[in-house]
């Protein structure tokens, strides 16, 4: 929902990506999949998220290291707050959008 008001940037991406999946432990290779920017995006991305405490490491499974969203930080708070309202808006407007919709396709029926 983000990237309705912010734009198309990787930062974004990843961000609404990790804020959407608050509870996930998720692999870097998940995390760019998931967020779709390149792997060599996510990783200077990943330093700068880490660096801030936006995202934490959890545990290892293998080799393979897992991060999830920092969900005590009062700024990933404010950012799911955010989120929500996003799609809260985005609901809105296609309720709005499905009584138009809906009287368009009884029109079409009838011609």
């Amino acid at each position: 929902m983000f990237n309705k008001v912010f734009g198309e940037g990787p930062q974004v991406k990843l961000i609404d990506f990790l804020v959407a999946n608050p509870e996930e432990e998720l692999s870097k290779t998940q995390m760019a999949q998931g967020s779709k920017i390149t792997r060599p995006t996510l990783y200077k991305l990943l330093d700068e998220l880490l660096a801030e405490e936006l995202v934490i490491k959890t545990r290892k499974v293998g080799n393979i290291q897992l991060y999830q969203t920092n969900n005590e930080l009062p700024l990933i708070k404010h950012l799911t707050s955010l989120q929500e309202l996003l799609l809260d808006r985005e609901m809105e407007k296609r309720k709005e959008q499905a009584p138009s919709m809906e009287k368009k396709q009884s029109l079409d029926y009838f011609y």
